[in-house]
């Protein structure tokens, strides 16, 4: 059996005795007393102010309450904790210290500062609805860089230059295999011509290439040769010029010589789309690379702090920083927690980072608001955790939906962005072209490796390509006694190509055919004069 409990001696909120049915609905005539402390530029007391105690306190929070008591009609009086602290919890006695524990022990009602919402505070009192987006920021002040002559080279790792000059002397070398071996190439066409043709001037000339051991593609004057415009465009696209065409697509320029087949051209349109989005990445990660020079800043993000000895960095002792970020499932961030010097007030936090050499990590609008107007002053990366501000009230408290509701209302009404601007120190006509530092991490092949992939795909598909070009031109090729069937005819053209590799590929290219008789030229076959010669009875040209 329950015993009873005399409520007669409980206080609830306002400082009633009655206990309260359901959830109030009004706070009209309750005094409240109101948990506060100095924090610009959310509350701070006026200097050698003689006014009453409410019109001593001015900032955010002091307006949000001022609105508050003229919407509900309720008087209120502020009460500081002894040791002007928020509030966070004692492990080891396990009680609360601040304003949080004034009010878990009765002295204030409610909490109206910028109090940030945790579940360590919120399994212990309740939150209203939050008045304000805040997070967890770093800031440094940019210094004087030193020289870098190659600071061109620094968008990239030196395994992606080597991977990216890698891939342009392989790509060259595929575009001058493709221009040699595809039907459909200027040199292909032009060789293959030669190897076939059946008229009687071709077939003195190959004999005399054996007699006197030149190549093909030496001859300066050939009947069955494709026609051109000059001689000098009989290898149009050479190892040489194919490494010059893929090279003034960096600067986003062309060449005289151009593949001519489907295959050459694939290849091509791979290379300059690899190009394409390479400069875009260099570019892009270069200005990076120049912004943070010229600040002097060689750090982009909170872990990079753990990986340097420059900087030595710091927060505020016993904030709600220094737990939120304990409290983090990130190893990494407790090592920074554990790594940070303890400052004792914002005043010498500001100092320390305004001196150089120091990063400050605490909460954003507080850094925003003491470094407002310092062009010098640079965030590091963006914001590391975010949370909300909320005012404190005792746990189940039937007047957390009154106040829940006139936040919603000026929230609506754009009330606290207009707070924030009145109390922006920073005049109207300043301002910096940039306070954050971005990212100056060097791009790696890890990220990268996507393009050297999309040049594979690029070099498969057009290895299909190749292989359709030699099918096409197999089946326009004309039949003979030995070559009738499709495969008997695609044999041929792949033994022509395998000699034509062998006798004609890696030889000095430029001796001369020496004067064929006239008479021999004159010479026909043993049936006779033989046909002029077609072109469109060999190949497709």
């Amino acid at each position: 059996m329950f015993n009873e409990v005399d409520s007669s001696s409980v206080q609830f909120l306002g400082g009633i005795t009655e206990h309260p049915v359901g959830v109030a609905t009004e706070l009209q005539g309750l005094h409240l007393k109101l948990g506060a402390t100095e924090n610009r530029p959310f509350a701070y007391k006026k200097p050698n102010c003689t006014e009453d105690h409410i019109r001593c306190w001015e900032g955010i929070t002091p307006d949000i309450v001022a609105e508050f008591a003229r919407e509900m009609n309720f008087t209120y009086e502020y009460v500081e904790p002894m040791d002007g602290e928020y509030g966070y919890l004692d492990r080891e006695t396990d009680q609360w210290n601040g304003m949080i524990g004034d009010m878990i022990e009765g002295k204030t009602d409610m909490i109206t500062m910028d109090l940030s919402v945790s579940f360590e505070r919120k399994t212990h009192i309740d939150f209203s609805v939050a008045f304000m987006d805040s997070g967890i920021s770093l800031v440094i002040k940019g210094e004087s860089s030193k020289s870098n002559s190659f600071f061109f080279l620094s968008p990239f790792e030196l395994v992606v230059w080597f991977m990216i000059t890698a891939g342009f002397v392989v790509m060259s070398l595929i575009q001058n295999l493709f221009n040699k071996m595809s039907p459909y190439g200027e040199y292909g066409q032009r060789v293959h011509a030669m190897q076939t043709c059946k008229c009687g001037r071709c077939a003195i000339r190959r004999r005399a290439k054996i007699e006197q051991n030149i190549k093909l593609r030496d001859h300066r004057n050939v009947e069955c040769m494709i026609a051109l415009a000059a001689d000098e465009r009989r290898d149009e696209m050479s190892f040489y010029n194919a490494l010059f065409l893929n090279a003034a697509g960096f600067v986003g320029h062309g060449a005289e010589s151009m593949p001519k087949s489907p295959s050459g051209r694939l290849i091509l349109l791979t290379w300059w789309f690899f190009v394409l989005l390479i400069i875009c990445m260099y570019t892009a990660t270069l200005t990076a690379f120049i912004t943070l020079d010229r600040i002097g800043i060689t750090i982009d993000n909170a872990k990079q702090l753990l990986q340097q000895h420059k900087y030595s960095w710091g927060m505020l002792n016993n904030s709600f920083v220094v737990a939120l970020l304990r409290n983090n499932i990130d190893p990494d961030y407790k090592k920074i927690v554990d790594g940070a010097q303890k400052m004792p007030n914002m005043s010498e936090s500001v100092r320390r980072v305004k001196q150089g050499g120091f990063v400050l990590i605490d909460e954003t609008p507080l850094i925003s608001y003491d470094l407002m107007g310092a062009c010098d002053m640079f965030y590091i990366g963006g914001e590391i955790q975010t949370f909300d501000y909320a005012f404190g009230l005792p746990k189940s408290s039937p007047y957390i939906a009154l106040f829940n509701t006139q936040i919603i209302k000026l929230r609506e009404q754009g009330y606290f962005d207009g707070l924030w601007k009145k109390y922006d120190r920073t005049p109207d006509h300043q301002s910096c072209d940039s306070h954050t530092t971005g990212s100056s991490t060097a791009l790696n092949l890890l990220t990268l490796k996507g393009l050297f992939y999309f040049l594979c795909f690029g070099i498969a598909i057009s290895m299909l390509v190749f292989l359709c070009e030699l099918i096409v031109s197999t089946t326009k090729d004309p039949p003979d006694d030995k070559h009738r069937t499709f495969w008997s005819k695609f044999g041929r053209r792949v033994r022509l190509k395998i000699e034509d590799v062998r006798t004609e590929w890696f030889s000095h290219p430029y001796s001369q055919l020496e004067k064929v008789d006239e008479d021999r030229e004159a010479v026909s076959d043993q049936n006779g004069t033989p046909p002029a010669y077609d072109p469109g009875h060999l190949t497709v040209l």
